[in-house]
């Protein structure tokens, strides 16, 4: 038999005695031993030709063979320290069927706090900032390829095998660029309810506040009103008198202003529907500015306009002269908190659409309105703002749209919704019982309307594209609202909330496929303005029960 002497690299152990044919060493990776985590070991043959040669180990009474490569190594893998402290590992190597044992000591140790390098068994031994990579404390988990004992150990939390697998978008962990488990980036869309990064994370194409939204059309649950299970969270139900009209700020989402008719103020909530929900109040004293406020929408930039369901009386106590349509604000709260009256910080007002029931931000300082006086469309745009509560109103521009009649109800909102995508104007025309859209691109000027001095050019413009919702049940058509190509229509007569797909193109003149109905349960004439939240959710208003509600399906 070959005499054999067993060097080793990684370990301290004597050396065998005489001049060998053989060196042998062993080497173990960790390179530092730990105990109960799994090692692989190398033993290499030197010295002499390896063929025919065969090397087993044997480890806490557990013997097994070793896979014989090139360059005279032999190797294994699974090998366990099954405790701190010295192992005994016995090195069997038969030649020509001849066997010698040669022993050596393996130190499995597990220290805490280590430094880069240091021999670890679990993530918290090493110190702040690294983790344990496969027994040894590294800045970072390990890339794929790479050895591995466990999940945490690799960067995309996947081992297997012992070694980090590349992410999947089956493998039931967060890697790879996804938004939640096997989904999101690059592996599709996400279900309802499920966190997300971006909006094509979601299977719906829109990630709201970090959660994948309902789908479009479900805002309201499914079926019709007597089958349908979605639910009415309160929202606020203090400091209103009888509110008409929401909407989520564009400057911070995190505000919902609802406006107030009857006091002609604000309502503002921070945190609406969260743990922390606040609000306040502001008020109008000037019986002009918020008279019986109907309406509120906010711009893309940083202000909002309002009108209301007046002639411009002083509360009663003058002769109404019409002097009265829409109101641009600025939309920084902090701004109001600083005057006794809201007024004293509106940026324009123009003065040619009296008994404004609904209004729409068109982009920039431009809105569509709801002429109730006049039975009319109107378009404004406010231009270069004047300053706060001044009374410069000479830039303003505004249109009327002929042919297109609409009719006013006292007192119950006309909500106008305008969809930036299509270009088309949604209106409530409350007091005909019927929803429109219009397209107003192809309108041209037609003549001069006689405006108030100093108030900016009225002109009439030709008759628009004019559509009509195909449904012959509605009531008072009052609160719109619309999300990726659904509009929500709510009948102040019936409470009753439907959902319309509108994003395909109508025929002969109408629009709409009904898709789901909800009954809120609200009085006659109480279901006012309705909005899309920035959780993808619709809040509305119940006048009667003097509160703001949301839709939780």
């Amino acid at each position: 038999m070959n005499r054999i002497c067993l060097v080793l690299l990684a370990i301290s152990l004597a050396a065998c005695s005489s001049a060998p044919e053989f060196n042998v060493s062993l080497q173990t990776t960790p390179l530092l031993p730990i105990p109960s985590k799994p090692l692989d070991l190398a033993v290499t043959l030197t010295g002499a030709p390896t063929a025919g040669a065969a090397v087993k180990v044997k480890v806490a009474g557990k013997q097994m063979p070793l896979t014989a490569g090139e360059g005279g190594v032999f190797t294994t893998t699974g090998v366990v320290l099954p405790s701190e402290g010295a192992h005994t590992v016995d090195i069997i190597v038969t030649v020509d069927g001849e066997s010698a044992t040669y022993s050596a000591t393996l130190n499995a140790t597990c220290t805490k706090g280590g430094a880069a390098g240091a021999a670890c068994c679990a993530p918290d031994a090493c110190a702040a900032g690294l983790t344990c990579v496969f027994g040894a404390c590294a800045a970072a988990p390990a890339a794929d390829l790479a050895r591995c004992h466990g999940e945490a150990e690799c960067a995309s939390g996947v081992c297997g095998d012992g070694t980090c697998n590349a992410p999947t978008c089956e493998d039931k962990v967060v890697n790879g660029g996804e938004a939640a488990v096997d989904c999101g980036g690059s592996c599709g869309g996400c279900p309802t309810g499920t966190a997300c990064k971006l909006d094509t994370d979601c299977s719906g194409g829109v990630c709201a506040l970090g959660i994948c939204p309902l789908d479009a059309g479900k805002l309201i649950g499914e079926g019709d009103g007597s089958a349908n299970t979605a639910k009415l969270t309160t929202i606020l139900s203090q400091d209103m008198k009888a509110p008409t009209d929401l909407a989520f700020s564009t400057l911070d989402p995190n505000q919902l202003w609802i406006v107030d008719a009857p006091v002609d103020s604000f309502i503002v909530v921070f945190g609406a529907g969260k743990e922390g929900q606040s609000h306040n109040v502001l008020r109008d004293f000037s019986q002009h500015f918020m008279e019986e406020v109907m309406a509120i929408s906010f711009a893309d930039e940083p202000s909002f306009g309002t009108c209301g369901d007046s002639r411009n009386d002083y509360g009663g106590q003058a002769k109404p002269n019409n002097f009265m349509g829409p109101v641009q604000w600025p939309s920084k709260f902090n701004d109001y908190t600083k005057v006794n009256s809201a007024h004293s910080v509106h940026w324009d007002m123009l003065h040619s659409s009296p008994n404004c029931m609904g209004m729409a931000s068109a982009g920039g300082t431009a809105y569509f309105m709801f002429n109730g006086y006049n039975n009319a469309i109107d378009w404004v745009d406010f231009k270069k703002p004047h300053c706060p509560g001044c009374d410069d109103h000479s830039d303003g521009v505004k249109r009327r749209f002929a042919g297109v009649k609409v009719k006013r109800v006292a007192n119950i909102p006309s909500n106008l919704v305008y969809d930036k995508k299509t270009s088309w104007v949604y209106v409530a025309d409350t007091g005909n019982g019927r929803v429109l859209r219009l397209d107003v691109r192809n309108s041209y000027a037609v003549k001069k309307i006689p405006a108030f001095f100093g108030d900016g050019t009225l002109t009439e413009f030709s008759k628009p594209v004019v559509e009509e919702l195909n449904t012959s049940d509605l009531k008072q058509p009052s609160g719109l609202a619309l999300d990726r190509g659904v509009l929500y229509v709510g009948d102040a007569a019936t409470g009753m909330i439907t959902a319309w797909q509108v994003a395909d193109a109508g025929t002969s003149g109408s629009f709409g496929k009904k898709l789901a109905t909800f009954k809120t349960g609200f009085a006659a004439g109480s279901l006012a303005g309705m909005t899309i939240g920035p959780d993808k959710k619709l809040y509305a208003i119940d006048r009667a029960g003097k509160k703001v509600v949301r839709v939780d399906p």
